[in-house]
């Protein structure tokens, strides 16, 4: 009798490794800024190993959730309007006085004195979510601009205008990204997205002239032209590469880290992983990666409800262009953008949501949701012709 309990073990495997690459090296990259930020070499290991647990807490509730109890409660629509409204709400928090806090001149978390949550990622999941459950109710009205279209695009172009407004432009990329591809998925035609596309790149060049040091990023392209100013990460991060080599300098031999590379722990893990692993360990690393998107999109893929479908391959798309942004950044091939690597760099409420994406595919992974028959009344999943006049 097949065991309908099942799940992916290649996807869980891949994960669990991720989480002890993390753990080496966030103490590896951190216990220095420890010692010289809070007297203690271990401050961001512990701090991190407290999040790992509530994270595997939100890992198996994200593994033992009924989505298809959830999908199909009579008053889902509503419940999808909530969940919408409660995305807007949580990112609205952080200019409450007292529970808003301002780090770096962003608002991008809410203090709730035991511990910080930085919103955007509680407002991505809630986004996530109602992608998944409301664009495959509106079927074939996807293809028409105005009727179908327009709404659900609007309302998500909201929530990425209030994440980049904190500013969290990285985050906002992510989150347009992960969106367009569900909406792609879910049947929109490709001139809708492209449309919209360069709307936004309108929006960003109109950005830059208002605020300056956005434009300033661009200069990885060249960095050498302010190597001790702008340019300043981006040459640390390719001192700490070619320091590595081929094979490494050896675990907790990095240079780089202690006060060379801002934010060893976090923005710039890999490049400390490239330093220590050299060449090997960082394609080690990438491979795990490439790895975790191929179970994830099978598990994605294996799904007859488009309900299902939606939420796995949103859940591996944030993961996977994460780790595509985080490493781009570090080997000089976008501008720097602040995202930490998933499961890796030091990032509690990142590694927290991480977990629940993971634990989402490893239960959507289980016999009884992949390969099934849809239920009737389900939406199951086609991609219609994009070349269909909208």
């Amino acid at each position: 009798m097949e065991n309908r309990k099942a799940f992916d073990p290649v996807l869980v495997l891949t994960v669990g490794v991720l989480l002890l690459a993390g753990i080496a090296f966030v103490f590896s990259s951190s216990y220095h800024a420890g010692e010289k930020n809070a007297g203690d070499a271990f401050f961001y290991l512990k701090r991190q190993l407290f999040a790992l647990f509530l994270g595997l807490l939100a890992f198996v509730a994200g593994f033992r959730l009924n989505f298809r109890k959830v999908l199909e409660h009579p008053n889902g629509e509503r419940a999808l309007r909530w969940i919408l409204i409660a995305a807007y709400v949580v990112l609205v928090l952080v200019y409450i006085p007292g529970l808003g806090r301002v780090v770096s001149g962003s608002r991008r978390w809410i203090d709730l004195r035991v511990f910080q949550i930085q919103v955007s990622e509680v407002a991505k999941l809630l986004l996530l979510i109602y992608l998944a459950g409301s664009l495959p109710r509106l079927g074939d009205q996807l293809r028409d601009f105005t009727r179908g279209f327009l709404r659900p695009m609007a309302l998500t172009l909201g929530v990425v205008a209030l994440i980049a407004i904190e500013p969290d432009l990285s985050s906002a990329l992510l989150t347009l990204s992960v969106a367009f591809f569900l909406f792609y998925l879910a049947g929109t035609p490709m001139h809708f997205l492209i449309t919209v596309g360069m709307g936004g790149l309108m929006g960003v060049v109109i950005l830059m002239q208002a605020k300056p040091y956005i434009a300033s990023r661009l200069l990885f392209f060249n960095p050498w032209l302010d190597p001790w100013g702008k340019g300043y990460h981006l040459l640390q991060s390719f001192t700490a590469f070619r320091n590595g080599g081929l094979f490494g300098a050896g675990p907790g031999s990095s240079v780089q880290k202690i006060g060379r590379l801002p934010e060893a722990h976090t923005d710039f893990v890999f490049s400390v992983i490239g330093e220590e692993l050299g060449l090997a360990g960082g394609l080690f690393i990438m491979a795990l990666f490439i790895l975790f998107t191929w179970r994830g999109l099978r598990v994605a893929l294996r799904q007859s409800d488009a309900r299902l479908l939606l939420l796995a391959a949103g859940a591996t798309a944030y993961i996977s262009i994460q780790a595509v942004l985080h490493i781009s950044v570090t080997l000089g091939l976008m501008p720097t953008s602040g995202l930490p690597l998933p499961f890796i760099s030091y990032g509690r409420s990142d590694l927290i949501t991480k977990l629940f994406l993971a634990g989402v595919l490893a239960c959507l992974s289980r016999p009884a949701y992949a390969g099934e028959e849809p239920r009737p009344g389900a939406p199951s999943f086609h991609r219609p012709d994009s070349s269909h006049p909208g």
